[in-house]
């Protein structure tokens, strides 16, 4: 159960989950981050794409230094078809904004040809809002969290 400050009756203000899924992740768009700069890729770009303060420091917390060691890693945002396919969401009442920012992310050892991404952005939170964002660890990597 959500109250409307955000809290949850579980104690705390987030769920956490891991999932295995088929899911087919886009790997053509987005950003190849060399790891020196991973950090503030995180603290630049996640504000630029919707996630509040609070959310940017879960992430950072989670995953600033939780990587597998590599020189670059490709981040991919996935279209919201790809979260709604491989794991859909059912939330009583249905909440009028619902954002979910799923990152496929893999580590490299050069940087690779990607195109310029158009990630989901969550420009405005209206009522009764579910943000979600995750992180798939993809190539050879073994995944050290989940999607929450």
């Amino acid at each position: 159960m959500a109250r409307p400050d955000g809290s949850l009756s579980s104690g705390g203000e987030h769920l956490f989950y891991e999932a295995l899924t088929a899911a087919r992740w886009q790997t053509n768009s987005g950003w190849v981050v060399p790891a020196a700069q991973w950090p503030g890729w995180i603290e630049g770009t996640l504000p630029r794409l919707g996630l509040n303060a609070q959310e940017v420091g879960d992430f950072y917390r989670d995953w600033a230094a939780n990587l597998p060691p590599a020189p670059y890693y490709l981040v991919a945002p996935q279209p919201e078809s790809v979260p709604q396919a491989a794991a859909p969401l059912q939330i009583t009442p249905p909440p009028t904004t619902l954002y979910r920012l799923w990152l496929y992310v893999a580590p490299e050892v050069a940087p690779v040809p990607v195109q310029a991404p158009s990630p989901p952005i969550l420009t405005a939170r209206r009522g009764f809002t579910v943000v979600e964002w995750g992180v798939y660890l993809g190539g050879d990597a073994v995944p050290l969290h989940g999607v929450s």
